[in-house]
């Protein structure tokens, strides 16, 4: 799974992952702080954000969030947040009814090369390990699918896999899909998930929380000044790159 944004909670939205993360030497001065905690919390979703029916987690938000990581023993584990963050929220929520869940998150960072190292940790975890477990936990068929076309970002990485094994060692069967994306030095994850036969309403629902976070990060006041848009001769930023491989599992993103 992606060591950035969600295996989007269990049935009831519930998030046990390593969430609390300490923050790193203050960077820049409090007033960019402070406007970028303001950022941040504009772009995360809201229940209503992702439709009728969805109400907030049991833990529905977190700020500062710790960042995922996936071991070399393949566990999935969370950690601080790196230097050079400078402000980061998630939130999650569920819908009663089906089951869903989903979770959006939004991290901003000092530049873009910190932003970048951060989505390649994210790649690498998936690379490395198609199954992964945290405590009675199991996850298996972790791998990337094509990027949903969004447009808007330098780079997108999508992932998506199953439980089998819940918190509780029963067994289970939900799929998940994380899609992580970096404009700059900001990185915004949705993930979704729910039943196995729901797995197009999960990409559906992962999707659209990804394009309504970047359209609130484009038009949301202060965003321009906090990161600045600048074309590239790549063409960056009309849509995402191709696909390069995966992403590690997020702080709640999954499940």
């Amino acid at each position: 799974m992606s060591a950035a944004l969600m295996r989007a909670g269990g049935p009831d939205g519930s998030d046990t992952a390593g969430s609390i993360a300490r923050s790193p030497s203050p960077t820049g001065s409090a007033a960019d702080r402070a406007a970028a905690r303001r950022l941040a919390s504009r772009v995360a979703l809201t229940p209503a954000d992702w439709g009728p029916g969805f109400i907030r987690s049991t833990r529905y938000e977190t700020a500062p969030v710790a960042e995922s990581v996936v071991l070399l023993t393949c566990e999935w584990s969370s950690r601080a947040v790196r230097a050079g963050t400078v402000a980061s929220v998630s939130r999650s929520v569920y819908e009663v009814a089906s089951g869903l869940s989903a979770t959006s998150e939004v991290r901003l960072f000092d530049d873009e090369d910190t932003a970048q190292a951060y989505v390649t940790d994210v790649r690498d975890g998936i690379r490395r390990c198609p199954q992964q477990h945290r405590d009675s936990e199991r996850w298996v068929g972790v791998h990337t699918t094509p990027s949903p076309q969004v447009p808007g970002f330098d780079e997108i990485v999508a992932e998506e896999g199953r439980q089998v094994v819940a918190e509780d060692g029963t067994r289970t069967d939900r799929v998940y899909v994380l899609l992580t994306a970096r404009a700059d030095a900001t990185v915004l994850t949705a993930s979704a998930g729910g039943q196995t036969d729901a797995l197009r309403k999960v990409r559906e629902q992962a999707a659209d929380g990804l394009r309504k976070m970047r359209k609130r990060l484009a038009q949301g006041p202060g965003a321009s000044a906090m990161h600045p848009a600048r074309p590239s001769s790549s063409g960056r930023g009309q849509g995402p790159l191709p696909e390069e491989g995966g992403i590690n599992p997020g702080a709640s993103r999954r499940r």
